[in-house]
């Protein structure tokens, strides 16, 4: 026997590529889920950011309505400092105890004449000096002389005669 050995040929038909077909684009599972949990994580972080300004900003929030019932307090109470220092009760009580000031007519002045002649006064329009002024005059002048450097003479008040 003699033994031909035959070539056979088998037909097969070409296996499907793995490639896609044009306009459709396959993606790896896992960088798709990479990128998911990415982008959860980054929203995530996002809303806790988000949430922290939420709380600083209720804070200051506080404090700003804190310091403006203060300053409301405030000007309230200087609004009725401000109605007491007002009246004149107050304002005559004032000047007289810190300010030394008086009524006016709660004192007489006395103006002693220096000798001097007024200027601009002619010799017609001026009056003889009374005998009782004539000697005031002298004494203050004696007087300043002895009290005061360089012979002034300084007024002053005197209580009611």
């Amino acid at each position: 026997m003699t033994a031909t050995v035959r070539k056979l040929e088998v037909y097969q038909e070409p296996s499907p590529s793995r490639q896609p077909k044009k306009g459709k684009y396959v993606v790896n599972p896992v960088v798709l889920t990479s990128f998911f949990v990415i982008l959860t994580v980054a929203v995530a972080l996002g809303q806790i950011a988000l949430h922290m300004t939420i709380v600083e900003l209720s804070y200051q929030l506080e404090a700003t309505r804190q310091s403006l019932a203060q300053a409301e307090s405030q000007h309230q109470h200087l609004q009725v400092e401000l109605l007491r220092v007002g009246s004149l009760e107050y304002v005559e009580r004032m000047a007289t105890t810190e300010l030394g000031m008086i009524k006016p007519d709660s004192y007489e002045y006395i103006v002693l004449d220096t000798g001097r002649k007024p200027e601009g006064v002619s010799p017609q329009q001026q009056q003889p000096p009374t005998p009782t002024e004539t000697l005031l005059a002298n004494v203050s002048s004696w007087l300043a002389g002895w009290f005061l450097p360089g012979g002034q003479v300084e007024a002053g008040r005197m209580g009611r005669f």
